[in-house]
């Protein structure tokens, strides 16, 4: 039996592991997306910035 017990062990510490790096693979992309977002409103932000300065130059 103990011999039986330790591959077992083994194997949870595996599946263990596995769903930790899941799980960092999982937060990662939450924080690319996050990283996108504020990104792409970075750039609107700009994009209508320079569109207040263009008709502030127009008029």
């Amino acid at each position: 039996t103990r011999y039986h017990s330790i591959p077992k062990r083994k194997q949870t510490i595996f599946i263990i592991k596995i769903t930790i790096k899941m799980n960092t693979l999982l937060i990662d992309k939450k924080r690319l997306k996050l990283l996108k977002y504020s990104l792409s409103l970075f750039k609107t932000n700009i994009m209508i910035k320079n569109n207040q300065l263009l008709h502030y130059m127009i008029e």
